[in-house]
């Protein structure tokens, strides 16, 4: 039980982390023209919700969009009405992409840790750099989820935590 509870805690860690790494790198990224070009697409309700099921379609992850809106907003690229449209959207977006397929992300996320890492490494474009921080993060973020549901894993089987139990 305390192995569970330390990944649970590591995941978490990991996780936010990520999130607040996250903002930072992306408002180095966006800056204002991208600022400007997301307000364009988020303008109204209806936009908002397409945006978050279009994105949501595309990432097969609605945890993904999610917490790229919760990024967003706390680079305060997105405001509160704008992220709740999207929000919307990635729910009705994941219930069309799980009827197309099932895809965990977070079993992938080595991959994005490796191709972050490699272009920090590798770059010497502080525009490449940040991008590679980006993705580094990402990683992390869907690391720390992984980490967290895997760790959980075996409590299923706990009769607390049985329907009947």
């Amino acid at each position: 039980m305390t192995e569970i509870l330390l990944s649970i805690i590591a995941g978490l860690v990991l996780f936010l982390f990520a999130i607040n790494n996250l903002s930072e790198s992306i408002r180095s990224i966006v800056g204002d023209r991208a600022s400007d070009w997301i307000k364009k697409f988020t303008s109204n309700t209806f936009n908002n919700l397409l945006v978050g099921t279009i994105v949501t379609i595309l990432l097969d992850s609605s945890s993904a969009v999610i917490i790229i809106t919760i990024v967003l907003v706390n680079s305060q690229i997105l405001t509160f009405k704008q992220a709740m449209g999207i929000v919307l959207g990635a729910n009705v977006g994941t219930t069309m992409s799980s009827q197309i397929i099932a895809m965990n992300i977070g079993k992938y996320s080595p991959i994005l840790l490796l191709l972050g890492f490699l272009l920090l490494l590798i770059s010497k474009s502080k525009k490449v750099s940040d991008f590679g921080k980006v993705i580094l993060y990402f990683g992390v973020l869907f690391f720390g989820l992984f980490t967290m549901e895997n760790a959980v894993e075996p409590l299923k089987e706990e009769n607390f935590f049985l329907p009947n139990g």
